[in-house]
């Protein structure tokens, strides 16, 4: 941090000089007269109780210590620039930042991003997943798309999917291990679980399998994965059965990489809900609206 002594117009001065060492092409460059910049060179040596640098003949040469300096505040100099450049992007560019869990943010938001991104170049879109139910900070998104019940959110967040799971696997595991009618059999079946350490915010197989009279076998570990990304490509590469979410899993049951291991679904009152920002402009707002509305990507 530059302090409060030190004059930031001297230090660009002395950054031009010893850029370009030459009193002259510098006092030229920032519009001012040599006899200005070298007095403002002299203030800095006087102050430091070095000399920074040698005249030399039609120019200056940099000393040692007179680096040492330059290289910190060319650096600084820097940083400050590009701060001020992204201060003036932000201006410019119309950006959506959503927040939101691994899952919804692969399966449901990503196949509808690359379709907005073409109709809005211009917009920089800004994606935060988290498997939180609630963003460190909801002012550091316009829009989070969160996973729970009435209660979690709000009285302003607007129901937006509601939850309904269906067991699913690839076609060759249900060859080879189907078929499971009303979800029986699924509890001896490999189960690929989703681990967040959350407790029970969304259906588990325990709870998934006790609503439909089934209970997991004992000795029936299954596999255990932390995002529902990995629970997703287990299942496509015929690791066992998952649970899928309406929603999340379309997409892949569209292209034929997973189908429903049973006719069972079922439903509650938990689900996602839309959570704007109380700082969101009407501008971004219709832009989320749109971008939630699209038709995914085939």
């Amino acid at each position: 941090m530059i302090s409060p002594s030190w004059n930031l117009g001297s230090l660009s001065i002395f950054e031009a000089v010893g850029r370009l060492e030459n009193l002259t092409l510098a006092a030229r460059e920032l519009g001012m007269t040599q006899p200005a910049v070298s007095y403002q060179i002299k203030r800095i040596e006087d102050r430091l109780g070095v000399t920074l640098f040698a005249r030399r003949g039609r120019g200056v040469e940099i000393l040692p210590e007179g680096r040492i300096l330059y290289n910190a505040v060319q650096s600084s100099l820097a940083e400050i620039e590009e701060a001020i450049q992204q201060i003036s992007r932000r201006q410019r560019t119309p950006s959506l930042r959503i927040a939101t869990d691994y899952g919804f943010a692969a399966f449901w938001l990503m196949p509808r991003v690359g379709h907005f991104r073409s109709k809005y170049p211009e917009v920089d879109v800004r994606i935060t997943a988290s498997s939180m139910l609630q963003p460190v900070d909801q002012r550091e998104a316009d829009i989070s798309i969160l996973f729970g019940s009435r209660g979690d959110f709000a009285t302003e967040a607007v129901a937006f999917l509601g939850e309904a799971v269906v067991p699913v696997c690839s076609p060759l595991f249900y060859k080879k291990h189907g078929p499971f009618p009303n979800g029986k059999g699924l509890g001896s079946a490999p189960l690929l679980h989703l681990d967040t350490f959350q407790g029970h915010r969304w259906y588990t197989w325990q709870g998934w399998l006790e609503a439909v009279g089934e209970e997991i076998d004992i000795d029936n570990r299954g596999l255990v994965f932390n995002t529902y990304n990995l629970v997703v490509e287990a299942a496509i590469a015929d690791q066992g059965v998952a649970l899928g979410w309406a929603g999340l899993i379309d997409g892949a049951i569209r292209r034929g990489q997973l189908v429903q291991a049973c006719d069972m679904t079922l439903s509650s009152d938990k689900g996602y809900w839309l959570v704007f920002s109380p700082d969101i402009s009407e501008t971004t707002r219709a832009l989320a609206s749109e971008l939630i509305g699209m038709e995914p990507a085939l």
